[in-house]
């Protein structure tokens, strides 16, 4: 927590400025060029899944569409697992140090190392599962396969670049990887039987994209890997451990509903469902570039006054719920000619779960500033674990239940109500708490 400094002026009352006026003042200085460069780059990532959902839901059709889904959301739980909050907690740590190359080069080494730990520990839980679960081990060659997700998330050092303030390099790299797999795609997956073909490119673009990130956070901010203590590969473990039951609940109610969905239906249902989601989980990417530019930026305000923090954010806010709004009720009112122009015939049912999880958008918008740009960066992470962890409890009752009577449908009813309680209670708790950007506390008076 950062407490309001009490040597702080109180600056003089203005009226909120117009929407263009926020946004002008949002844009302004180094942050418009970091927010701006990743969306053009991000660009590239909203066009490939436009051009490969409709191929691969074409040529997969829903039967093995579903099936690499239910595969992706199994593992989607072991790279949780190796990503260990480290997005979020190492981000944290590489950006009050990020003028001492020794000091990242050693939090650098010591988060590498921690996750090589955490895929060692996924890899033998895929096996026990795969020998316990029938579902699990029918697919277990193309689990594997999927694996080297797992190893793509321990090399890549999304947390590294974050910190620093330089994704767009990320980004970049990213892009030209996932445009190579979407090569591969139309050149190796031509009929259903090639779905494994399919997971093997899925692997490859994590494990290149993640060597290649990697190679370049070494480079470009010219760290030197150190052989890190235990007693350091510990303190990564506590400082992220918060924020790890955090996105492990939320999968609960977002990676995971696939794999949930698989164990109580059939594949052709995941088919139907996954489907829909990957649309909204695509329309969801055009919030990404503002969170990974703007998280620093108020991690780094925290620090110094939480007036200055609020009062950054209440600019933003708009800005991202404006964005949000439109995208949703684009998805909720366009879901019928989406899906069929998008998706094809064969995927009629994924129309009514589109609509169902369009307001996903605008619940996730406000989120991002509620708990990622807010409750992280005043350390709120129990808070938050607390009230993720009812959510993704909800979302795995209520939808195992609405499942089985509704399919496809109900899961994607239990996902929305789980999205719109995060949504709720991170307002509220912000809001009690004093570090909501609709109600900033005064500045004590200068004495």
């Amino acid at each position: 927590m950062s407490p309001t400094r009490m040597n702080e002026v109180p600056a003089p009352a203005h009226p909120s400025p117009p929407w263009s006026g926020r946004l002008r003042d949002l844009l302004r200085g180094g942050l418009s060029h970091q927010i701006l460069s990743l969306y053009v780059l991000q660009g590239v990532n909203y066009l490939i899944p436009l051009i490969t959902i409709p191929y691969l839901a074409r040529v997969l059709q829903p039967d093995r569409f579903g099936t690499v889904a239910f595969g992706q959301g199994f593992i989607a739980y072991l790279v949780l697992l190796v990503s260990f909050g480290f997005n979020w907690s190492g981000t944290r740590q590489i950006s009050i140090h990020r003028d001492s190359p020794a000091a990242v080069s050693r939090i650098a080494s010591t988060i590498w190392a921690a996750k090589t730990i955490l895929a060692l520990a996924g890899l033998a839980v895929l096996l026990l599962a795969a020998g316990a679960v029938a579902k699990i081990g029918a697919i277990l060659p193309l689990a594997l396969i999927l694996f080297g997700a797992v190893i793509g998330e321990v090399l890549m050092p999304v947390w590294l670049f974050q910190g620093m303030e330089r994704m767009a390099a990320l980004t970049t790299i990213s892009m030209a990887v996932r445009i190579l797999s979407t090569v591969g795609i139309f050149a190796l997956v031509r009929r259903p039987d090639d779905y494994h073909a399919y997971a093997a490119l899925l692997a490859a673009d994590a494990l290149v994209a993640g060597s290649l990130g990697m190679m370049a956070g070494l480079r470009r901010f010219r760290i030197r890997l150190v052989v890190p203590r235990w007693i350091d590969v510990g303190r990564q473990y506590r400082e992220g451990w918060a924020l790890f039951l955090t996105c492990g609940a939320s999968s609960l109610y977002t990676v995971g509903n696939s794999f949930i969905l698989g164990l109580v239906t059939d594949h052709v249902t995941v088919g139907y469902f996954n489907a829909a989601e990957r649309l909204v989980r695509a329309a969801n990417q055009i919030l990404v570039p503002i969170e990974q530019a703007v998280f620093p930026v108020v991690n780094k305000l925290a620090r110094e006054s939480r007036t200055k923090a609020l009062r950054f954010v209440r600019r933003l806010l708009p800005v991202v719920a404006g964005i949000g709004l439109f995208v949703s009720l684009g998805l909720a009112l366009g879901a019928p000619l989406i899906v069929r122009v998008v998706l094809g015939s064969g995927f009629g049912p994924s129309a009514g779960v589109l609509r169902v999880l369009a307001p996903v958008v605008l619940n996730l918008s406000l989120t991002t500033v509620w708990s990622t740009l807010l409750m992280i960066a005043f350390r709120r992470d129990w808070a938050i674990l607390s009230i993720i962890a009812v959510a993704g409890v909800q979302n795995l009752l209520v939808g195992v239940f609405l499942a089985q009577w509704f399919g496809a449908v109900g899961m994607a009813a239990a996902y929305l109500g789980a999205e719109t309680l995060v949504n709720v209670a991170t307002f509220i708790y912000t809001l009690r708490q004093g570090i909501n950007p609709l109600r900033i506390p005064p500045s004590p008076p200068t004495r």
